[in-house]
């Protein structure tokens, strides 16, 4: 007997798929019996698909489910979630899923939904390896952007951790060359197309596995729409700067994180600039780059009188020392607005761990503090 994995809310409006199937054919019976229902098929706005379901489906029934969801009349939001990446051990900045799925299933997803006459407004894909078409890989990519290019009202799109490999799991090659895998730059730029696009999340594996020149990035930074921007593993020039620079100083922006994009202290700097007059600006994350006190005290003179700034990160910047620490435990007294704030630097920074604590207890609103790389924790509530 199969256990039911599929699970409704009370008013049938939002799927969870989360338990493993067992039970072969079984499993394409109950897939075919449950999700072809005229209930799911009429009623579903929000599906969720979960590590342990995915992980239990075959290449082929996975790319039936997602065929079936594609039916489904009201879909607006699809959230696929596979399992955490662990690390190769041959290769520690590769990191692999356990998850995978067909890239055709989702463009098949993608092109059903637009026949049944409605569009997708969140997709939401983290931790699966995607797997494209032997014989034709790149005609299987290229479907793909064309199918969500033509969702046009989507307005959050998340892609976290994932990788593509040929259907006998060799990695996915768009150039002939040894080093690079894919085209960051197409994927970029087929999101740049969608208009009412206002959450972007993108995160690789591993910096190491796709091609990325950047220039996409423009038309995607000059958005009027976009409120958050999250990128991530993704190595950024200071070309790419000068066109986030125009990003930062429109209006809307209100999320910004650059997690792990190599910004040294004169990226940052010039960065800061603009920061300070984004008015919107509520968070912001810098964690794991490679700027130190210069471009500490730059960021923190930048967001001192910010009266939106509610959060702010530079975790995992080990080059950030006493005065980098200093100018933060100046940002902390003179901007109260600040409920979260996450920094870790190297030892010889502990003496400042004083100062900062001392910074915490004069804002009433600060709820978290992290000050070392040892994850040592220092916290004040309201």
């Amino acid at each position: 007997m199969v256990p039911p994995p599929l699970q409704l809310s009370h008013n049938s409006t939002v799927l969870h798929l989360e338990h493993r199937l067992e039970g072969g054919r079984t499993v394409n019976r109950w897939v075919e019996d449950c999700l072809s229902s005229d209930t799911c098929q009429s009623t579903v706005q929000e599906v969720h698909l979960g590590p342990d379901f995915l992980d239990s489906l075959s290449l082929a029934q996975g790319f039936f489910v997602l065929e079936e969801l594609g039916e489904y009349r009201n879909l607006q939001r699809l959230y696929i979630r596979g399992q955490r990446p662990n690390t190769d051990k041959d290769n520690e900045d590769h990191l692999v899923t356990t998850t995978s799925l067909s890239l055709r299933g989702l463009t098949t997803l993608l092109r059903n939904a637009r026949q049944q006459g409605h569009m997708l407004q969140v997709l939401h894909v983290e931790d699966v390896t995607w797997h494209l078409s032997t014989g034709d890989a790149h005609d299987c990519w290229e479907e793909f952007q064309t199918a969500l290019q033509h969702q046009t009202e989507l307005q959050t799109v998340s892609f976290l951790q994932w990788e593509m490999v040929t259907s006998h799991g060799e990695p996915f090659v768009t150039q002939h060359r040894k080093d690079a895998v894919w085209q960051l730059d197409s994927f970029l730029q087929t999101l740049c197309c969608l208009s009412q696009l206002t959450v972007l999340h993108v995160e690789l594996a591993s910096a190491n596995r796709c091609t990325f020149d950047g220039n996409a990035l423009a038309r995607l930074f000059s958005s009027t729409q976009l409120l958050e921007l999250h990128l991530s593993h993704i190595p950024l020039t200071k070309m790419h700067l000068r066109m986030l620079a125009w990003a930062v100083r429109k209006d809307p922006l209100q999320q910004l994180s650059l997690k792990y994009g190599g910004l040294g202290d004169d990226d940052l700097t010039k960065l800061c600039f603009y920061l300070g007059n984004c008015r919107d600006l509520q968070q912001v994350d810098f964690t794991g780059n490679e700027f130190g006190n210069v471009g500490c005290t730059a960021l923190a003179e930048s967001l001192a009188h910010s009266t939106t700034l509610s959060r702010l990160s530079v975790l995992d910047n080990p080059h950030i020392g006493p005065e980098g620490y200093a100018s933060l435990a100046k940002l902390l007294h003179q901007n109260t607005n600040l409920v979260g704030l996450q920094a870790g630097g190297s030892t010889t920074a502990n003496p400042y761990r004083a100062s900062m604590k001392e910074s915490m207890e004069k804002n009433q609103q600060l709820q978290q503090a992290v000050v070392d790389a040892r994850n040592t924790k220092a916290a004040h509530a309201a």
